[in-house]
């Protein structure tokens, strides 16, 4: 039950139907407000010193990716700048059956080598 009312709140931003909902809105001028993909920060802080973290921190950081995963829509982390010397990363997600899209921006936003 959890999982499709998850499913339901991404169906309502995301301007693509979702192929596996029944109760998908039709594509129309009220989709121009929608999106086609959520970026949003993979974990509450950065990464922790190997060694240093806990349970706690663990579960909580856990909290930014499980969304995704509970609604079944493809997701991915890549990293995205520096935090005091530590690295972010940048999760980016978009509607069931768009995972082409997804893999698109993640290369564009992948850091290139020196």
């Amino acid at each position: 039950r959890i999982r499709r009312l998850v499913q339901r709140e991404f169906n309502r931003i995301f301007a693509m139907p979702n192929a596996l909902c029944t109760t998908n809105t039709k594509t129309d001028a009220r989709n121009v407000d929608k999106v086609d993909v959520i970026l949003f920060p993979t974990a509450t802080d950065t990464a922790p010193v190997q060694g240093s973290s806990n349970g706690l921190s663990a579960y909580v950081n856990d909290v930014m990716t499980v969304s995704a995963n509970m609604a079944g829509i493809p997701a991915i982390s890549v990293p995205f700048g520096l935090c005091e010397g530590m690295p972010l990363g940048l999760q980016i997600a978009a509607q069931y059956g768009d995972d082409d899209l997804v893999l698109r921006i993640a290369r564009h936003l992948e850091p290139q080598p020196a």
